[in-house]
């Protein structure tokens, strides 16, 4: 399989510090894995949320375990990522 990602208007990559934009993915499987990755490299921060255990701690990605189905959880898991 192959991802392929283009650089958005609003979100040039490069950004590798506080003000980056932050992008959740919700399923952190090997796809969700591979994305945060691929957006890491181009200086994003990423979230990635599942309903399991957090899984490999990876540079520049942050983890969260919770079931998304839940409302407050929802709420905290996205809470800050850029939107489009």
């Amino acid at each position: 399989m192959r991802v392929v990602l283009r650089e958005s208007k609003t979100h040039g990559g490069g950004m590798n510090n506080e003000r980056a934009s932050l992008h959740v993915i919700l399923g952190a499987g090997q796809i969700g894995a591979r994305v945060a990755d691929l957006l890491v490299a181009r200086g994003h921060r990423e979230r990635l949320v599942r309903k399991g255990a957090a899984g490999d701690a990876r540079p520049g990605v942050e983890h969260l375990s919770g079931d998304i189905t839940d409302l407050g959880f929802a709420e905290r898991a996205t809470r800050g990522a850029a939107t489009e």
